[in-house]
């Protein structure tokens, strides 16, 4: 099996479009499967037919129940199919190990099992048996389980759909009355309890309907069991994974070939270059010892004709270098200095930009640093809040008797502003006289966290009652009864007196 010749798309799809997927491959490969199961399964249901000639009653029955035996055929075809490999016909006639494998066990115990199709390639595609096959069929049964039943009751119907109008077109369009008058009189015995031997032309005309919608469906129910088969092994084992990793790596290594290619090309072209090029100035130098050799010139002057070549030639120019300090020993200490001056430049680069980072850090939070070390928060007047949520909390915007005048706002109907009094007079309290860190951005929440702060636990109940009475009131018009108001009015905890002073 090869992923990279799969001839579908290979990845993780919902039970449904696996169950298309199937019956796609079979419409695409329909041609050659009714060929193969007319060269198959059709000589097989006529020798049915003829040893059971004495017995028709088991004709259909005898036909329905080797249907495991006849899905070999489209599944042979369409597991090949999947990964392109296009059988011929002689091919499926000379595998009868194929047809023949774990056929007792489809043919008994597996055989009303409505994920036949689903399960059967674990079997005969992979050749599992016992545990191992156990394993398999438990781990697929997780991905499609209910499905399969849906698809053997589609394809059941559509069974019995066809043969029920084959049989009426058959009656219809029969010139002869026999077979008309022959399946009335059957079925009016049939209604009145008396059971009549079916006629013969009957068992015929069921059989050969049954037959040919059995072959116009049952390669659909195999190709819909299959794509669900194909995609639990997709799911479970990753292969739109795995084919993509190859598909990578043949591409890498199409890649790969081309670059060592090209460079081996450019390689060899180099170095024949580069032979040419060698191969003149020897051949000039061979021509001119020959020339003088004739001559009969001396060894002295030979050897000053090979040191006046170019390549004997000697380069020279002049650098100039500046050095930090007295250095009397020049071997090596350009390169040192150098590195020295850029080692310490980036050090001092470094430092700088640590400082630099740091001061930055304790400027953007210097808020932190103030308000917890440098910063002591002020008991003065000034530093108190005026006003909490819009609410203004001074103390001189406040009545003498807070209680009074907001139980007498409540009974003259002003609901909201008696409640306001109680909330505002319980928050003015806690600044001034507790002095606690109450702002004006602070939240009916905000509050009673900082309400937690004081000793008095009845006055922190309190306020958490009042609370919750006051923003039912103010956001949701949840007011509360009278006794309530009047109970929050004569508990109230926080006396004015001590407010104003």
């Amino acid at each position: 099996m090869r992923l990279e010749d799969v001839s579908a798309e290979i990845r993780p799809r919902t039970s449904w479009e696996a169950i298309d997927l199937g019956m796609a491959m079979v419409r695409r490969d329909y041609g050659f499967i009714m060929l193969a199961w007319a060269c198959t399964v059709l000589p097989f249901c006529a020798l049915l037919v003829f040893v059971l000639q004495a017995r028709p009653g088991l004709w259909i029955f005898a036909i329905f129940w080797f249907k495991p035996l006849y899905d070999r055929v489209p599944l042979i075809i369409l597991s090949r199919s999947l990964f392109g490999n296009r059988l011929r016909l002689r091919e499926i006639l000379g595998s009868p190990k194929f047809f023949l494998r774990m056929l007792f066990g489809d043919l008994t115990w597996r055989r009303f099992s409505p994920a036949r199709s689903y399960l059967m390639p674990v079997g005969l595609l992979e050749g599992l048996s016992g545990n191992s096959r156990n394993t398999r069929v438990s781990v697929l049964n997780r991905e499609a389980n209910a499905h399969t039943t849906s698809l053997i009751t589609a394809c059941s119907c559509f069974e019995a759909t066809i043969v029920i109008g084959l049989i009426g077109l058959v009656v219809m369009l029969n010139p002869s009355p026999t077979l008309g008058a022959e399946m009335e009189d059957w079925v009016a015995g049939f209604e009145m309890e008396e059971f009549f031997p079916i006629p013969g032309i009957v068992y015929y005309t069921l059989t050969a309907a049954y037959f040919f919608a059995m072959s116009l469906i049952e390669p659909f129910y195999v190709g819909g069991g299959f794509g669900m088969y194909v995609n639990g092994r997709t799911r479970s084992e990753g292969w739109d994974l795995e084919l993509r990793f190859r598909q990578l790596e043949a591409r890498l290594i199409t890649r790969v070939s081309k670059v060592v290619i090209m460079l081996l090309l450019g390689s060899l072209l180099v170095a024949s270059v580069n032979e040419s090029r060698a191969q003149e100035p020897i051949l000039d130098l061979e021509t001119e010892l020959a020339a003088e050799e004739e001559i009969g010139s001396s060894p002295a002057d030979t050897a000053a004709t090979i040191l006046q070549q170019p390549e004997f030639e000697i380069h020279s120019h002049t650098r100039e270098t500046w050095h930090w300090g007295n250095n009397s020993d020049s071997r090596g200490g350009d390169g040192a200095a150098i590195f020295q001056i850029l080692g310490e430049f980036l050090f001092w680069l470094v430092v700088v930009a640590a400082i630099g980072g740091l001061a930055y850090w304790i400027y953007t939070y210097r808020h932190v640093f103030l308000n917890r070390s440098f910063k002591k928060r002020s008991a003065t007047p000034h530093s108190r809040a005026t006003t909490v949520m819009g609410m203004d909390v001074r103390a001189e915007s406040l009545p003498d008797n807070i209680t009074q005048t907001a139980w007498e706002a409540w009974t003259a109907g002003r609901r909201q502003e008696a409640l306001s009094l109680l909330y505002r007079g319980s928050i003015s309290w806690m600044v001034v006289r507790e002095n606690l860190p109450i702002i004006e951005s602070d939240t009916e929440f905000d509050c009673i966290q900082r309400a937690n702060e004081l000793s008095n636990r009845q006055m922190v109940s309190y306020f958490n009652r009042l609370t919750d009475r006051w923003t039912g009131a103010a956001y949701g018009k949840i007011w509360p009864d009278d006794a309530t108001v009047e109970l929050l009015c004569k508990d109230w905890p926080f006396h004015h007196k001590e407010v104003s002073s």
